[in-house]
């Protein structure tokens, strides 16, 4: 699949309204999990997992932005 196949595809993932309310149903989750979390190894993997979370959030962007700059190139 090339660049800006990639590109439309983690676009739609992005803008797509399930996808946003999953994700901000799983961060409110693991947010909540976290104040309430009874000792530091349980606050430590509400972390790990949030940040597994934003590294997704942050690999679909990174691949439309990635075309962006391709196509500025051009």
């Amino acid at each position: 699949m090339d660049t800006r196949a990639r590109a439309a595809r983690a676009s739609v993932i992005l803008d797509d309204e399930v996808f946003k309310d999953a994700v901000a149903k799983i961060e409110r989750t693991l947010v909540g999990e976290w104040k309430i979390s009874p000792d530091a190894q349980s606050r430590e993997t509400c972390w790990h997992k949030i940040n597994a979370l934003y590294a997704v959030l942050e690999e679909l962007k990174a691949i439309v932005d990635s075309d962006k700059i391709e196509n500025n190139r051009k």
